[in-house]
């Protein structure tokens, strides 16, 4: 451990301690902490304090400091503290008093849309809400610099935001997706951005900069408190929609209760997270070994119709069950426990036609096919994570889990004059038990790893079958079927040393391992039963200097790794075990303000193919093709260049954020797939990339004397790459860009409009044909309010482009009527969707590499009334 012997006790730290409590006596977190020289005006340490309440501050020398505390919505907290030589000092408990001051009895001073406190950014969610909305995720999206996606996972100013809290407790930990598109907007008062957020409370002694970010849900009523909403509807053609957000907070106790069942296109909860194991244990540095997943089989016929580009509420119809439940217990300061569980039931049915030509040289083949697919899905979540201050300078972790995913499909698809039936089934589960443990030394540094083990099963089996006597692809008048049975357990260890060595300098040294061993048995009639045993060992050791000089700070690190791999088969397959080296350095310059954030960044990275991917007998994937992998086990080489920028005036609700990204692999990767036409004519097609070029703009404007939002956003990227069609080699330029803008404007208690359009468009080009393909979209959201009523309406337009004429465009009419019975409490509905469409979406392309044709029947229009009730 090279930074063991670097350490030097340059300079030794007094520390500060205390804790923060509220008006009724509660822990108070994310309260911001100051330490001034007693008539100074720059603060000398800074911090937050914690979700128990509790700080730590760092100071040089002894003498007498002026200490500010500082939380919103309560008075500023002042305090002489004299530290002396003892090492540390121990204040006594700080409790703040409520602070509400009125102007005309209207507005609260300090109410402003959008402060920053210390590293905190703080929205009213009251400024940026417009009443009917039904999750804070689509509160958050109008917040700038905020952006929350389909699944619930939210980033700020880029950064991908790691947890989202309630009242300053964890509920969901990575999976809070299921958070922001179930809770209530109604009942959070607050959504305050953590910016250089780090969980450890012992990491943030030795580093006092993170590039993560974290979100807190502060809620109206605080503690001692249900909140939430009921809300169910019912309409048109069996359609309904029924949803539950509940949460409860009490000291020392938190819970959520969230469930939604519905057949209008949502899937409550999209991603299921994995495990937070022993990934980003050092503040955001890379320190993490992937864990490989088992891979799986699957139909596919009508996977267009179910990747179509349209919404999600739109391009299918669906049935969906979700609940979730999650629960934080302190019952002391030093002890918390955390568990929650989700589950989610779903039924998909998609339709699509479907014409192709794939026409290379003297090869060529067409089809022409119409097909239906229904898919329906299980999925369970159950996760318990505790945490132990074990004492001042120690904390201990456990997390555990299990996960359950199963999936089954059943589809049909009419074309070359018979019929090809498919079925598809899955079964995934997973264990995981992690153990974290975290030493100070104080001023001689940190210690921190611990130990992870996971063990994952997947149970795939596949089937085809035709009508007639007429190939199709793989499958003859015998039919087809697979089988792919796998279990994976893997190994994991992870111990990083991080301490100070000079002043403005910072390092550490790292060291970890990763062992898994993958078991499969491959079966069906298409190829011979092969049984076989893969076994990789994954060794590094490295470390990295930070230095920081005012607002800049400079990384440099370097890892090395050695990585083994060893496969037993059923057969014979001449493959001994094969041992790699890599190395991967890395530099990054990061310059940071209150508005301002720039990074430069190089680094290389490696990966690896498998030996299970040379196995002699091909897998099947589909009716259509078998996968083949790479000749032999061998390493694949990344160079990564980044620059980005983000420009963010809290105050005035103004953002800005740009990036420049490339990407060059020196040993590029090579992938393999086999198309079959029929039992006599193949296409092996392989793809090389080579290199991607990547930028992007985003940027919201706020003009006060309108109230007046603008938000643009832009990025464009090109690959290249080389493709190979048995002995063609051809090689491939692909652009891809996109543009969006729009306006949101609100005159206060009358009208608020929303008008906006993207574009986008994907040009691939070879030596020969270019194929350019493009979509645009417009929309405009008008909303009106008359006393207790609110009127909604949506107009959008979407035209696929294709590369010859447009044979049709798709245009909905949302609207919606919202009756407020008891204010704060009953608001009764009537909402349409898709009351004006074409019921029918076409795209295709012709001649060229890859020419499609799809069309896809719409759901059909869904009327539904309801009522909300506000807990």
């Amino acid at each position: 451990m090279m930074f063991l012997a670097l350490h030097i006790s340059a300079f030794s730290q007094i520390l500060v301690r205390g804790k923060v409590l509220d008006s009724v006596g509660a822990p108070l977190p994310f309260a911001q902490v100051q330490l001034y020289a007693l008539e100074g005006t720059t603060p000398l340490a800074a911090t937050q304090s914690n979700p128990n309440g509790l700080f730590t501050l760092e100071v040089a020398d002894t003498g007498i400091y002026r200490l500010e505390v500082h939380s919103l919505g309560y008075a500023e907290y002042l305090q002489e503290v004299v530290v002396g030589d003892a090492g540390e000092l121990q204040l006594p408990t700080i409790q703040l008093t409520p602070s509400y001051e009125e102007i005309g009895s209207v507005q609260v001073e300090g109410e402003r849309p959008v402060v920053r406190k210390g590293d905190s950014v703080v929205y009213q969610v009251g400024a940026f809400a417009k009443g009917n909305e039904r999750s804070i995720g689509e509160v958050m999206n109008r917040m700038p610099g905020l952006y929350v996606s389909s699944d619930g996972s939210a980033s700020y100013q880029g950064w991908s935001v790691s947890k989202m809290m309630v009242g300053g407790t964890d509920l969901f930990g990575q999976g809070y997706g299921v958070l922001t598109n179930n809770l209530n907007p109604s009942a959070v008062k607050e959504v305050q951005v953590l910016e250089n957020f780090e969980e450890s409370r012992l990491l943030k002694r030795v580093r006092r900069k993170s590039e993560r970010v974290a979100i807190n849900l502060e809620m109206k009523d605080g503690a001692g408190q249900v909140v939430g909403s009921l809300e169910g509807s019912y309409g048109y053609r069996l359609m309904h929609r029924a949803n539950v957000s509940l949460v409860g907070v009490w000291q020392g106790l938190q819970w959520s209760l969230l469930a939604n069942s519905n057949t209008v296109g949502e899937t409550p909860a999209h991603s299921w997270a994995d495990p937070q194991g022993l990934n980003n244990i050092g503040s955001g540095e890379e320190l993490s070994l992937p864990i490989p997943k088992p891979g799986s089989i699957e139909a596919v016929t009508s996977t267009q119709g179910s990747s179509a580009p349209l919404s999600a509420s739109r391009r299918r119809r669906n049935l969906s069950h979700m609940v979730g439940f999650s629960t934080v217990l302190s019952p002391n300061r030093r002890f918390q426990m955390k568990a929650n569980v989700v589950g989610q039931k779903e039924d998909d049915w998609y339709a699509s036609g479907y014409r192709s030509r794939v026409k290379i040289g003297n090869l060529s083949f067409d089809r022409d096919e119409q097909s239906q697919k229904e898919v329906g899905s299980y999925t369970a979540v159950g996760r318990v994570t505790l945490d132990w201050e074990a004492y001042d300078l120690a904390d201990l972790r456990y997390e555990g889990g299990y996960s359950f995913r199963q999936n089954q499909s059943n589809g049909w698809n009419e074309g070359q004059q018979n019929r090809l039936s498919e079925m598809g089934f899955s079964r995934w589960q997973r264990m995981d038990h992690t153990l974290l443990y975290t030493q100070s030394f104080d001023s001689a540094g940190l210690i921190r790893g611990g130990f992870e083990w996971q063990s994952q099963w997947l149970a795939a089996d596949y089937s085809a079958a035709i009508s007639g006597t007429i190939p199709r692809g793989l499958v003859g008048k015998q039919g087809l079927t697979a089988s792919y049975p796998q279990a994976l357990h893997t190994g994991k260890t992870l111990w990083l040393y991080l301490a100070p060595i000079a002043k403005g300098f910072t390092g550490d040294a790292r060291l970890g391992g990763l062992y898994f061993q993958q078991r499969l048995l491959t079966r069906g009639n298409h190829n011979r039963s092969v049984a076989a045993t893969l076994q990789q060992s994954d060794l590094f050791a490295g470390g990295a200097v930070n230095y920081t000089v005012g607002p800049v700070l400079v990384k440099a690190g370097l890892l090395a790794h050695t990585v083994r791999q060893d496969l037993e088969a059923s057969l014979p397959a001449g493959l001994p075990g094969k041992r790699l080296y890599l190395v991967e350095p890395s530099l990054a310059i990061v310059a940071s303000t209150e508005r301002h954030y720039g990074l430069l960044k190089y680094s290389r990275n490696s990966t690896t193919s498998t030996l299970l991917d040379v196995l002699p007998e091909p897998l099947v994937k589909s009716y259509r093709s078998t996968q083949q992998g790479s000749t032999e086990f061998r390493l694949h080489h990344g160079n990564t260049y980044q620059i980005y920028y983000s420009y963010a005036n809290v105050l005035s609700r103004n953002s800005l954020q740009t990036q420049l990204y490339y990407n060059h692999n020196s040993h590029p990767i090579d992938t393999h797939d086999v198309i079959a036409a029929s039992h006599t004519t193949s296409y092996i097609i392989s793809g090389r990339r080579s290199s991607t070029l990547y930028a992007s703009l985003n940027t919201d404007y706020y003009l006060g004397i309108l109230n007046t939002t603008f938000r643009a956003a832009a990025s464009a990227q090109r690959s290249y790459y080389t493709q190979n069609v048995n002995e063609w080699e051809i090689p491939l330029v692909d652009d891809y860009l996109t543009a969006e803008v729009s306006l949101r404007t609100h005159f206060h208690s009358i009208f608020d409009i929303s008008v906006g359009a993207d574009w986008r468009t994907n040009r691939l080009q070879s030596d020969g044909p270019v194929q350019l393909r493009h979509s645009t979209s417009a929309y405009a959201d008008l909303q009106f309010t008359f006393g207790p009523v609110l009127w909604t309406t949506t107009i959008e337009r979407l035209e696929p482009g294709v590369q010859k004429g447009n044979p049709n465009a798709a245009y909905f009419l949302d609207s919606e009527v919202q009756w407020t019975v008891l204010p704060q409490k009953l608001t009764l509905y009537i909402s349409g969707n898709n009351l004006l469409n074409s019921n029918t979406y076409i795209y295709y392309s012709v001649d060229n590499l890859e020419a499609a044709y799809l069309r896809y029947d719409i759901a059909p229009i869904r009327v539904m009334v309801g009522a909300r009730w506000q807990l």
